[in-house]
């Protein structure tokens, strides 16, 4: 048995893949292994998955693409690791990600996942403008996040507790198989499903450095988005419902992020929609407004005058 199980999902990410395998065959610890299930791609991504030497590296390929949760959930299935790390194929960690995540959380028998700070690439014009919005935060992203346990569900649904997506994390490897892993009916907001459940199950604790590096590699469809949350909200209706009656426009908040991708898909009809429910609760909601506005005219002038 290793200590560590890595699993990377792919799906058609032959741009990405070898910078994400590479960062993790340079982690400062080698107990580990790396299980590569491509979601039956259609690029070469099989191809630069198979270029490295190096006997730790098991590719494992589906028949027909089943999506990202059934992936990382083969993965799971297949890994002997002691605990689990997460990395999606377009990103990328630092090399000391695990380590210090390993000894984070061999401390507590209680802590059940982990997770660390992230940045966006530098050259990513999405992470420019996030780090410009966050200067105009009510609290900057270092105060959102946390460690806890079961309380932190609410702080989660209403965006006050940021971990960074899959990537970031690593999790007691019997914890997980004892949630049954991903919930596969979940195309959007996978994570967020799983840490809910691991959260109502141990802690979660966080190293305090940027160990992951995030690139942006498109946004979903506003429509899958839409399905998702209320997916989220069904699975989760007691919770949700708990939150409403505490005061707060749970709903609205995540109703904002829908409105804000028809907006930028140049959706107006359904980005009114969804305006009447959406709530702009912080300063920054307002600058993202602006921007999936004038993304929005673009895209919008861009499909009717094909230019």
């Amino acid at each position: 048995m290793v200590t560590v199980s890595v699993v990377i999902p792919a799906y058609n990410a032959s741009e990405h893949i070898q910078r994400a395998i590479g960062s993790v065959l340079s982690q400062t610890i080698s107990d580990f292994e790396l299980i590569v299930v491509d979601d039956c791609s259609t690029d070469n991504t099989v191809k630069k998955a198979s270029s490295f030497d190096d006997d730790r590296i098991t590719l494992i390929k589906h028949e027909e693409n089943r999506g990202g949760s059934a992936a990382r959930n083969t993965g799971i299935r297949a890994a002997n690791g002691t605990y689990i790390a997460l990395l999606d194929a377009d990103d990328e960690w630092h090399r000391s990600k695990l380590k210090k995540q390993i000894d984070l959380i061999t401390t507590s028998s209680e802590v059940v996942v982990t997770y660390t700070g992230y940045e966006k690439n530098k050259r990513d014009i999405i992470g420019q403008l996030q780090r410009f919005l966050n200067l105009f935060r009510n609290a900057p992203q270092e105060t959102k996040r946390k460690r806890g346990g079961e309380e932190l569900i609410t702080d989660l649904l209403l965006y006050d507790f940021f971990f960074g997506g899959s990537s970031t994390l690593l999790i007691d490897r019997k914890t997980l198989l004892e949630i049954d892993g991903f919930d596969e009916t979940f195309d959007r907001n996978q994570d967020w499903e799983l840490l809910i459940r691991l959260l109502q199950h141990g802690k979660i604790d966080y190293v305090d450095s940027v160990l992951v590096t995030k690139h942006h590699s498109g946004l979903p469809s506003a429509d899958a988005l839409a399905r998702s949350k209320e997916k989220l909200f069904k699975t989760f209706n007691s919770e949700c419902t708990a939150i409403e009656g505490g005061g707060y426009d749970l709903y609205g908040r995540h109703y904002f992020e829908v409105f804000e991708l028809y907006l930028r898909e140049g959706n107006f009809t359904k980005a009114r929609e969804y305006y009447r429910q959406a709530s702009f609760y912080e300063p920054t909601t307002y600058g993202r407004f602006a921007v999936a506005t004038l993304s929005g005219i673009r895209t919008y002038l861009s499909n009717r005058f094909k230019f």
